[in-house]
């Protein structure tokens, strides 16, 4: 019974305690500019890009707009220019959580990117 008890323990800290993952799965580039990275909501961009990381971040931010600034800031940290999210959903009363793909886009000219015009 003890050993359950220490085995339950332990798994339990070590679940409070992940704030975030990210899965490397390309070539790593050097940080970006934050404000580089473009937005893309469940569509992929209309260019030619690598996968560099998947992202998931489980219930730590307080609103939608904080978590999309975490994926961003976290594909800026690889050297991605561009963040798909796939997934945010509201974890509780005050809390979000999402997955996401950072990727690099190869274009010539960036896109208008909405999350810089939009107030969420």
């Amino acid at each position: 019974m003890l050993r359950a008890f220490i085995i339950f323990t332990l798994v339990f800290i070590q679940n409070a305690c992940v704030t975030s993952s990210t899965v490397i799965t390309g070539e790593v580039r050097e940080r970006i500019e934050f404000e580089a990275v473009e937005v893309f909501f469940n569509t992929a961009p209309d260019c030619d890009f690598d996968v560099i990381a998947h992202i998931n971040i489980p219930g730590t931010y307080f609103n939608r707009a904080s978590l999309i600034d975490a994926f961003r800031w976290k594909a800026a940290s690889v050297g991605a220019n561009a963040i798909q999210i796939l997934d945010i959903q509201p974890v509780g009363v005050n809390e979000m959580m999402g997955s996401a793909r950072a990727l690099r886009c190869e274009r010539a000219v960036p896109l208008f990117n909405p999350i810089e015009k939009v107030d969420l």
